[in-house]
């Protein structure tokens, strides 16, 4: 994990939030839902300095979040097949009344995919929990020909916003 390999202490908490999937555009999405995520972890602590974070793939307009299918992650797969896409990572610090925001976004190009691959990549069920249903730190880098920006970001959470995010007090020494 990128908070742990950062020197960061921390503990996971799942929350339940309705994320927003449409309506606004999909930096926006990603910045809404990560701050719906911290707020719900500060009613679960409110002394707790709490960091959420939300990952969107945008193509041309259009945000991706996690495929809900094996059907909808290899239709993802196809849309993203030969193309550059955005992927916008929203980060929100809740510290007590005091709450701090902000997107990272990347663009990342895939080469043309055949449907074999994409079919074994959908076997895999590496898509399974990724936004755009493709995992860049594991086996979908194979289908990336270029990155443009913070490569933490495509992986789900951008180190160096967080380090802006963060209060001192809980940075690493």
């Amino acid at each position: 994990m990128l908070l742990a390999a950062a020197g960061y202490e921390f503990e996971v908490v799942t929350v339940d939030v309705a994320e927003v999937a449409a309506g606004f555009e999909p930096a926006h999405i990603a910045v809404i839902n990560a701050e719906a995520k911290a707020r719900a972890g500060a009613v679960i602590d409110s002394s707790a300095v709490v960091l959420g974070g939300d990952t969107v793939v945008d193509v041309e307009g259009v945000a991706l979040g996690q495929p809900v299918d094996a059907a909808e992650a290899l239709d993802f797969l196809r849309l993203l097949s030969g193309s550059t896409h955005e992927v916008h990572t929203g980060v929100c610090v809740v510290e007590g009344e005091s709450t701090r925001s902000g997107v990272s976004s990347t663009r990342v190009s895939f080469r043309d995919l055949t449907d074999a691959e994409m079919d074994a990549y959908v076997r895999s069920g590496e898509w399974e929990g990724r936004a755009g249903g493709y995992a860049i730190q594991e086996t979908g880098d194979q289908f990336v020909t270029s990155v443009e920006g913070d490569f933490d970001n495509v992986i789900g959470l951008p180190m160096e916003l967080v380090k802006l995010l963060l209060p001192v007090s809980v940075q690493p020494a």
